[in-house]
């Protein structure tokens, strides 16, 4: 049993008991899961719930929802799956944009002062 913090309409009527998960793969922004189950299963990582987080089903994007108040879980349905999850915040790249932008500033205002250093004392 798990609890989820947004509406979920996932009911598993007769859960596979065989059901498997296995990691594949686990980095810092990245981890795989080879499932099978005979039935639709929720899968819950022991990891936090953060933004930035995205997962896909055999390469499809699907929702991540906030479970057990802290975790992630998402939705699977019956089958054999790879499912992966990767980080990839947008306040990264958010920041990159910021910080490039302001080296190219501080690039071309060096470049300015070093022509014309009197520019400055007027």
């Amino acid at each position: 049993m798990a609890l989820v913090e947004a509406p979920l309409t996932f009911r598993s009527q007769n859960p596979d008991v065989a059901a498997t998960a296995e990691i594949i793969s686990l980095s810092n922004s990245q981890i795989e899961i080879q499932t099978d189950s005979t039935s639709p299963a929720f899968l819950v990582l022991s990891d936090v719930y953060y933004p930035g987080w995205n997962a896909t089903i055999d390469g499809k994007p699907i929702p991540i929802f906030q479970t057990n108040y802290v975790l992630r879980g998402v939705q699977i349905p019956a089958g054999n799956h790879r499912v992966t999850f990767e980080f990839n915040p947008v306040s990264f790249h958010l920041g990159l944009g910021v910080s490039s932008a302001s080296l190219v500033l501080l690039g071309y205002l060096a470049w300015k002062l070093s022509r014309n250093p009197n520019k400055i004392t007027e």
